[in-house]
């Protein structure tokens, strides 16, 4: 008896007991191995958070070499760079490990992008750190093109543009829409008819106002202030749509702009007028009489940026309210049809029927082609940073760019037809578009 009790004394582990001992090593292995990931991707987190300190002092002391400007000839267009692409001899950094950095600038702000694709949360333009001059800059300075060619999964947000029809308005003789920055708050008027509003990214639209000749609308950036014209007034709306105040009398009132709080605004007539107050008073400002019509007009986020195009005539800026105006183009007989303007009014576009839209990064003081735009199919949106645009192309489709213009991809909204009537949300993903005697078509980028 005693042998065989001292022989139970010395039998092995049981199955179970093996078991939880090979469950319990498990457990403390991927204890360590998270816990070494996770010091690993803090590593580059903080890696990456080195450089963006470091390419700053690079860009400051650029800055300060060039008397507080970005550019060595104080122009519009700063000093860029962008890591994995061609060398910058202003800016003489080097990543650390495998990090990727994006500098873009204007003449007197940047914003500088850093990122790591084997970052814990920095991995892609979309979710880089970032520095930037002034508060809001990084949101107006899109990324550069190169980079954004480098990114592959930037170009995955905006792979896909789907098109719904909004059957609800009816077809109409739409004649401007416009959006809130999120894309939720609509606005369409219709020539010869009456106001449409939705907010529900177009799902339902609800019918406001008398039937009038409306000619164009504009939104505030949260959609709660819109403002309207017509062949005779001005009208203006503090709550989405649902009432309205007639303004400014007796002009032909053809387009309108707003600031990105609603309180100033642009008119254009045979000049172009003022409002400081979101509408309740006009003073016209000293933009040239220089055609029939000031048919386009588009502002910068402040209010303080504007550009426009008389018919039959040259494009015009001002960068100082309104106060003085500057002669951009060299043709002085297009017909242009819709300007549109990043926040920063860095980034600008005009479009002109018979021809193709032109495309400015510098505030308009140079212009390049864009190669959309044929027939008399002339609409044009864009994001707030100016770096997606979608644009008419024919009587069937319309491009679309991710870019700023580089690059253009067909796209088909609907039945086949003159779409030239856009708008876009801040971060270019909703879209919507119209054409006359047709409905209304909402787009949505998505992965």
């Amino acid at each position: 008896m005693r042998y065989a009790l001292r022989s139970k004394n010395l039998q092995g582990f049981t199955i179970v007991e093996l078991l939880i001992v090979i469950v319990i090593i498990g457990i403390l292995a991927a204890i360590v191995i998270v816990s070494y990931t996770g010091l690993q991707s803090s590593a580059i987190d903080k890696g990456v958070s080195s450089d963006l300190d470091g390419v700053q002092a690079e860009v400051t002391r650029y800055q300060l070499k060039n008397g507080g400007y970005l550019s060595s000839d104080n122009s519009g267009s700063g000093v860029t760079w962008y890591s994995g692409g061609a060398v910058n001899t202003n800016i003489t950094f080097t990543p650390s490990g495998s990090n990727v950095i994006d500098v873009v600038a204007n003449k007197t702000d940047y914003c500088i992008r850093a990122y790591n694709t084997s970052a814990s949360t920095k991995k892609s333009l979309t979710t880089a750190a970032y520095k930037e001059s002034t508060a809001g800059t990084c949101d107006n300075l899109a990324p550069s093109n190169s980079a954004i060619a480098g990114d592959p999964t930037y170009g995955a947000d905006y792979a896909n543009l789907t098109w719904t029809q909004r059957i609800g308005p009816g077809m109409k003789n739409w004649k401007a829409v416009a959006s809130s920055a999120d894309g939720t708050k609509l606005a369409a008027v219709v020539n010869s008819g009456f106001i449409y509003t939705s907010t529900d990214s177009g799902a339902t639209w609800t019918q406001r106002d008398s039937s009038r000749s409306w000619t164009n609308v504009a939104s505030s950036a949260d959609g709660t202030k819109l403002v309207a014209t017509t062949y005779g007034f001005i009208y203006t709306s503090t709550d989405s749509g649902a009432t309205w105040t007639q303004r400014a009398s007796g002009q032909y009132w053809e387009s309108i702009a707003s600031s990105a709080n609603g309180t100033i605004l642009y008119a254009g007539t045979s000049t172009v007028s003022m409002s400081t107050d979101s509408g309740v008073t006009w003073t016209v400002t000293s933009a040239p009489f220089a055609g029939s019509s000031w048919y386009t007009l588009a502002v910068s986020a402040d209010g303080t940026k504007v550009v426009g195009g008389p018919n039959n005539n040259y494009v015009y800026t001002s960068s100082d309210s309104g106060a003085t105006w500057v002669q951009r183009t060299t043709s002085g007989s297009n017909f242009w049809y819709k300007a549109i303007s990043s926040s920063s009014g860095t980034k600008i576009a005009i479009s002109q029927q018979a021809s193709t839209a032109i495309i400015s990064t510098d505030s308009g003081a140079t212009w390049t082609d864009s190669g959309q735009g044929a027939g008399y199919c002339a609409g044009l949106g864009g994001s707030a940073d100016g770096s997606k645009l979608i644009a008419s192309t024919n009587s069937t489709t319309v491009g679309r760019s991710i870019n700023g213009g580089a690059t253009w991809t067909a796209s088909t909204p609907g039945s086949a037809g003159c779409y030239d009537i856009f708008a876009m949300s801040a971060d270019g993903k909703k879209i919507i578009a119209a054409q006359s005697g047709e409905y209304l078509y909402t787009g949505l980028y998505s992965q």
